[in-house]
C-alpha cells in the first residue's frame, strides 16, 4: 500500500522519509511491511498525501 502510493506520488523513499521526519531505514520497513507506522506517522502520511493530491 505505501509503496504503490509512493510510486504514484513520484517521490523516492529518501525524499518521503526526510519529509516525514523518519529515517530511510524506518520508511523502508514500513514500505516492505516489516513494521507498521505508528498512529501519528499514519496521520502524517495521510495529511501529506492529501496535500499532494495523491490519497493513500
Amino acid at each position: 500500500m505505501i509503496r504503490s502510493w509512493r510510486c504514484r506520488s513520484g517521490m523516492t523513499q529518501e525524499e518521503l522519509a526526510r519529509t516525514l521526519g523518519v529515517t530511510l531505514s524506518t520508511f523502508n520497513r514500513w514500505e516492505n511491511g516489516r513494521v507498521l507506522p505508528s498512529r501519528l506517522a499514519w496521520r502524517e502520511l495521510k495529511e501529506f498525501s492529501t496535500k499532494r493530491s495523491c490519497p493513500l
